[in-house]
């Protein structure tokens, strides 16, 4: 009961500290960032808001949503800062819908043409650190310097590893992030969010290096909270999963404890997520009448199995495969030789197997979380793909403790307790 009252009253301080953050940052002037807008709105013209780069669908970045951001940025009325940090307006222009153009007009303060549509669903805390950035900078060095972080930040974890002689999971890392891209992720500030959130986490993991059940319980309520906060639904399962890999496998836990644990962490993680986001939609209904139903339909709509005409239910899947014999092949063939494999290593060394199958969970997360957000899932399927992070990480990291590679020296963290 003790835990329950603690994790209820994190939650609810961090939304009130959310709120007021945010108020905070919308009153930074407009016209203090006015050029630095206008200066991004070219950089983001020249290269498209469907941008590839080497016209590599895996090498797509999110300008359009780069560019929502910084017009939402440019959009509010800091003379009522509570309203706009509600609200969350962003412009559009009424002939072709073009984000660019209307950008640049509310920044020479011309709202004839534009449109308004108040996206009050989610936080948008994003803010908190892009308005002061555009204050000092523009696009470009808003990308420069989200790339020096990022690096930096990469740096910081491997120096951990290699000081504490954690070869699996160092080199777990690398391959993973080698795989999914990782020097696109800091060219697109949506795709930084959850990545930043998810790296912080494991530098505070390693850095503290004895954490016991207690305080981990915080610590993935507030990772929950920050990602509802910051995120605008990218990736966010990453915040919860890259940590819980790093937490689950530097403990010294048996495999029930494990397992146990990971429910635990999860169930914080979650509940902190979903009441910081849904408090956004209370607090925007009692002071500028939003109608929750609205965010309720859009809820909905993210985990329907309709997108345009096309049935995702699974009998709908397997009928669209179908029509592709050799493409369903090669989905059968794959998912056959991974089950064998599987089966092989279980009947080969059970004992290892069933150590460390909680890594195995966790690789297929990123499958759940695919299917329950089905329509989210394929329609932005673009970006999306870079949650299988998870997978890849958990699932090499799975093989490396069942051979024996790399192996690890010591236990960096105590025994939950």
């Amino acid at each position: 009961m003790n835990h329950v009252i603690k994790i209820f009253s994190i939650t609810v301080l961090m939304v009130v500290s959310f709120f007021f953050l945010s108020i905070l940052t919308v009153m930074i002037p407009k016209e203090t960032i006015k050029i630095h807008v206008q200066e991004s709105m070219d950089i983001i013209e020249k290269e498209g808001l469907k941008y590839r780069i080497g016209d590599i669908f895996f090498f797509r970045l999110d300008n359009f949503t780069d560019a929502l951001m910084i017009n939402i940025a440019m959009g509010v009325n800091d003379s009522q800062p509570v309203k706009s940090v509600i609200q969350n307006t962003y412009y559009l222009q009424n002939e072709n819908s073009s984000i660019i153009k209307a950008t640049r007009d509310i920044a020479d303060e011309n709202y004839q043409g534009v449109y308004a549509v108040p996206y009050p669903r989610y936080w948008h805390g994003y803010q908190v650190i892009l308005r002061p950035l555009l204050y000092v900078t523009n696009y470009k060095g808003i990308r420069m310097i989200n790339g020096c972080c990022f690096v930096s930040l990469l740096c910081i974890i491997f120096a951990f590893l290699i000081k504490r002689r954690e070869w699996q999971l160092l080199v777990t890392l690398i391959i993973s992030f080698l795989l999914m891209n990782i020097w696109i992720v800091p060219l697109s500030i949506q795709f930084s969010i959850s990545f930043y959130i998810a790296l912080l986490g494991i530098v505070f993991l390693l850095y503290k290096r004895i954490i016991h059940f207690n305080h981990l319980i915080v610590f993935f309520t507030i990772v929950g909270g920050l990602t509802s906060y910051f995120d605008l639904l990218s990736v966010p399962l990453l915040t919860l999963c890259l940590p819980l890999i790093v937490c689950l496998y530097l403990s010294s836990d048996n495999n029930n404890d494990k397992y146990k644990y990971m429910i635990y962490y999860s169930l914080c993680w979650f509940f902190s997520y979903s009441f910081v986001w849904i408090s956004k939609w209370v607090i925007a209904h009692f002071i500028v009448g939003y109608p929750i139903q609205d965010a309720i339909q859009q809820a909905v709509l993210r985990v329907s199995t309709e997108y345009d005409g096309f049935d995702m239910s699974i009998k709908g899947i397997i009928d669209y495969l179908m029509n592709y014999p050799s493409l369903f092949m090669i989905g059968i063939v794959v998912l056959l030789l991974f089950m064998i494999l599987n089966i092989f290593l279980c009947i080969r060394n059970k004992k290892i197997y069933q150590s460390e199958s909680y890594l195995l969970v966790i690789a297929l997360m990123p499958v759940i979380w695919c299917l329950v957000m089905r329509n989210h899932s394929v329609i932005h399927a673009w970006f999306v793909w870079r949650i299988f992070t998870i997978s890849v990480v958990a699932y090499t990291l799975f093989i490396f403790r069942y051979f024996g590679l790399f192996k690890r020296n010591t236990h960096l963290f105590s025994k939950s307790s």
